[in-house]
């Protein structure tokens, strides 16, 4: 991560990268630059389990890890925030049921509608999916306490573009066409290729 070697790329897609730490704060520059200055970002999965030492990376993404009460075994059901929305077309307007594993975010992190196009997010209405935030935070008001568990964004940053999807998680989910036609629409989003509404979901 250095402004010579990403003069090279249009995006940086960070698949289930883990802990990533700079070992010199000019590489977190060098990617604040990169994404500011027009070029992408896209994450999946672990991408937001990053940046614990470089707070601004960590904000550019939109969220940071917090545990993931709904684990990898479990099948769990999505809402589509924003059905009409380019980057959710290839789920047809619908929410669905999928196994994988899903993050909540440290609340100190996460930017919020105010900054975010929230794209997808868990459906809290269904007690599989509440009473799991239940177990794990000791509440028995879950829907009012957490009524919003993000898991696909979007953002501008700067003139550029990022992309995340808590969703890869199992490799059942990159055999998903639906879900892979997603990912790749966040792909060609972040290149500039595919441009669409990056208006925060609280001014929509």
């Amino acid at each position: 991560f250095t402004k010579e070697n990403l003069r090279r790329y249009d995006a940086i897609v960070l698949n289930n990268t883990s802990r990533l730490k700079f070992p010199d704060p000019s590489q977190e520059q060098a990617l604040l630059e990169f994404v500011a200055g027009g070029k992408g970002l896209v994450g999946y999965h672990a991408a937001t389990d990053n940046f614990y030492a470089h707070p601004k990376a960590a904000a550019m993404m939109g969220a940071q890890f917090n545990g993931h009460p709904w684990g990898s075994g479990g099948t769990w059901a999505f809402k589509l925030n924003d059905p009409a929305h380019r980057l959710n077309a290839a789920f047809g307007g619908d929410g669905f049921w999928h196994q994988d594993e899903i993050y909540q975010y440290r609340p100190e992190t996460y930017q919020g509608p105010e900054v975010l196009r929230l794209l997808m997010s868990l459906d809290m209405t269904k007690p599989v999916v509440a009473e799991r935030v239940k177990n794990q935070r000791g509440s028995a008001d879950t829907a009012d306490e957490f009524p919003e568990v993000p898991v696909s964004w979007l953002r501008s940053y700067g003139e550029g573009r990022v992309f995340v999807t808590n969703l890869g998680h199992r490799e059942e989910t990159f055999a998903n066409p639906v879900v892979l036609q997603h990912m790749l629409d966040g792909i060609q989003f972040a290149l500039g290729d595919l441009p669409v509404d990056t208006t925060p979901t609280s001014q929509v």
